[in-house]
């Protein structure tokens, strides 16, 4: 039996946007350093300038198919489609706007390396890049779809429980960090073209508070687990 969701997808447009905007931004900007990257003659520094950008696009192609293809399958061989349009949303809004800032800010650096110029130059760039997704990804922390009653169905009631209870303490978990992440990401927006060294710390800090969300969920899903 396959879930039942809706013919129609989730709008795509911010995220598709944001890719836009951000490959725009990169191919002016290879443009615009087009002379020395030829001029530097390094072996790979044609294939640096236009790394970022095709990467970008090609997994944002393979985000937005991805979800259409997943539903032909399930209807074709009647398994239930496990990842529901509630939570493609994540893959169709929230991926792209996190790829296209971070990527923007890999080309900076990787741009640099191409002219010959180093990756110093770069990392300003990289760190204010950085700071932008600190702020996206705040936004959208502990935003998560409960489980269908399609889903459901395939389920034991004791695997129910434990996801249940994971999902359930990882977003509440997750939105304590909402506001710590946009105010980490403001922090390494203004460092940026300050102490660009000091910025790039401010993206490291940030990764390694999510151990916070993930390990209480599990102790919480464990927890539910492990009682009678």
């Amino acid at each position: 039996m396959t879930e039942q969701t809706p013919t129609r997808l989730t709008p795509a447009w911010p995220g598709i946007a944001a890719v836009v905007l951000s490959a725009a931004l990169m191919v002016a900007a290879t443009a615009w350093a087009w002379s020395a990257v030829a001029s530097a003659g390094l072996p790979a520094g044609r294939l640096l300038a236009f790394l970022m950008p095709g990467l970008l696009i090609l997994i944002t192609i393979g985000t937005l198919v991805a979800q259409p293809l997943r539903r032909r399958i399930a209807e074709g061989v009647a398994i239930p489609l496990w990842r529901t349009d509630q939570a493609d949303r994540a893959a169709t809004r929230h991926s792209p706007l996190l790829l296209s800032t971070t990527f923007l800010g890999v080309h900076a650096v990787l741009l640099g390396l191409a002219a010959g110029a180093g990756p110093v130059p770069g990392l300003a760039v990289l760190a204010f890049c950085l700071g932008l997704t600190l702020i996206v990804l705040g936004n959208s922390m502990g935003r998560s779809s409960a489980m269908t009653d399609e889903q459901r169905a395939h389920l034991s009631d004791s695997t129910q429980a434990w996801i249940d209870a994971y999902r359930d303490r990882f977003r509440r978990s997750a939105r304590r960090l909402t506001w710590p992440f946009i105010g980490a990401g403001v922090l390494a927006c203004v460092l940026a073209f300050i102490l660009p060294w000091a910025a790039l710390v401010v993206p490291v800090l940030a990764a390694l508070a999510l151990t916070y969300p993930i390990v209480s969920a599990t102790v919480a899903a464990l927890t539910t687990a492990a009682a009678p």
